[in-house]
């Protein structure tokens, strides 16, 4: 498993974001968007790998979750996946809920980053949704009219 998260640096003031998926993906996001925003505070991702015991990976990003602030927000490549359904896990067994969001992308994670003071709870992942959304576009029929 790879991750990015710094224990020692946590801003109690300001909600995270832990991005869970399979792969590369959660490292990479965090990485294209500090091209973009520099360093961001309270951020962190944990990629799945292949060979990772789901049980340990769950168990590195609770960490995160307990350490940020409780408005945090997860964000998650697919519903139904191992980084969904460990989160689901920890959700069922400590009878928690938590901000989640699966079809995490560059929008919704730079958006994210700049709306999570501005927007709580399901209001804010209302708004990433539609973000997320709207950020999807088809260029071929830009070109076309």
């Amino acid at each position: 498993m790879r991750k990015i998260f710094d224990e020692q640096n946590i801003n109690p003031h300001v909600p995270g974001i832990i991005i869970l998926t399979h792969g590369p993906l959660a490292i990479s996001l965090v990485e294209s968007v500090e091209m973009l925003c520099l360093k961001v505070e309270n951020l962190a991702a944990f990629s799945l790998d292949e060979n990772d015991a789901p049980e340990y990976y769950h168990d590195e990003f609770i960490k995160a979750l307990n350490a940020f602030p409780k408005s945090s927000i997860v964000l998650l490549d697919l519903f139904g996946g191992t980084p969904c359904n460990q989160l689901v896990v920890h959700m069922k067994k400590n009878e928690a809920t938590c901000l989640a969001l699966t079809g995490v992308n560059m929008p919704i994670l730079v958006e994210a980053i700049s709306l999570r003071g501005m927007y709580k709870g399901n209001g804010l992942l209302k708004e990433l949704k539609k973000i997320g959304n709207e950020g999807i576009v088809n260029i071929n029929e830009l070109l076309l009219d």
